[in-house]
């Protein structure tokens, strides 16, 4: 209430961040360190019942008619083929390696500054996540390195990429190679094996058989 808006019912992230320093001066924390904590929570906690064990509901020896058959014939004949089974591959679109650090900003931040989830997806992707820079990490950087902003300027980007650095013990120069390196988005997508009863039309049976 202290910090959003007298009419507002939501607080923005500029006013979340300012319910955040107040939070950790009356603890007498540091804010880095609260806000640590608060992201290694995670989202809301969702809490629910577990139902009891059921012997006519687990025993399906007990089971009787249809739902009794191994199979499930009768269910079978209106069922639909079995759908492909999916496996994810990673697929690079139009991005190979970046001739400079300000090509990387731009392939990432394409409307102007760079946001906190697409400077967290530049390091993802260059594969510099380790037990020296984890996720929580890298947000503080972000966090320390913006300022008071909601973005990074080019200027913050290069300030956060020192901190990167520093972090993982490593030479500038060497951390812009790997960056450079990984170039711009990586996107991932899904391709679905082959499956001979889904593609092979001459094994459909019952009412997806006719017709065909």
């Amino acid at each position: 209430a202290k910090v959003k808006d007298k009419a507002a019912r939501k607080i923005s992230y500029a006013q979340f961040e300012a319910g955040v320093r107040e939070m950790a001066e009356k603890k007498k924390v540091k804010f880095e360190a609260l806000a640590k904590e608060l992201m290694l929570c995670g989202g809301p906690v969702i809490e629910g019942t577990v139902a009891e064990k059921n012997k006519f509901h687990d025993d399906k020896s007990l089971y009787t008619g249809t739902h009794g058959r191994e199979d499930g014939y009768e269910a079978y004949l209106d069922t639909p083929p079995p759908r492909p089974k999916a496996t994810q591959v990673e697929v690079e679109v139009g991005y190979g390696p970046a001739d400079s650090l300000e090509e990387v900003f731009e392939l990432f931040s394409p409307n102007g500054d760079l946001d906190g989830r697409s400077f967290a997806k530049m390091i993802k992707d260059a594969r510099l996540l380790d037990k020296s820079l984890a996720a929580p990490d890298v947000d503080l950087i972000f966090a320390k390195a913006k300022g008071k902003g909601v973005k990074l300027s080019f200027r913050q980007f290069g300030e956060a990429l020192e901190a990167v650095a520093q972090r993982k013990k490593m030479e500038f120069d060497a951390l812009a190679q790997v960056v450079m390196g990984a170039g711009g988005p990586r996107l991932v997508g899904t391709h679905a094996e082959a499956n001979k009863f889904h593609d092979d039309v001459t094994t459909y049976t019952g009412s997806h058989g006719i017709g065909r």
